[in-house]
């Protein structure tokens, strides 16, 4: 993860934990077409109450949406940057070239 300039990234189950903020924790992990940036709230930590799909298994993929979990306040009004897919509205955003 040389992509990724001082990263701590815990590794879990399926993925990796990015970092937490004060109610939840920022989670990649990877789905059967993309890695999926989720919210996991602390509180109940088997549950994901929020997502964004950064399109492709790769590591380009990965590297998006780690970037922008770093980036990204976690604030539940916000969401992160360069999302192909919101989970919770459905909208579909065709994937940016690199």
């Amino acid at each position: 993860m040389s992509e990724i300039p001082d990263a701590t990234l815990e590794e879990i189950e399926g993925g990796f934990r990015v970092k937490e903020t004060e109610h939840h924790y920022l989670d990649v992990i990877r789905m059967l077409f993309n890695w999926r940036l989720c919210t996991t709230p602390k509180s109940c930590e088997l549950v994901v109450d929020r997502s964004w799909c950064y399109a492709g298994t790769g590591l380009q993929s990965l590297v998006a949406a780690v970037l922008a979990a770093e980036a990204w306040d976690g604030s539940d009004d916000t969401e992160p940057e360069g999302w192909n897919k919101n989970n919770q509205t459905g909208e579909w955003r065709e994937p940016r070239d690199h």
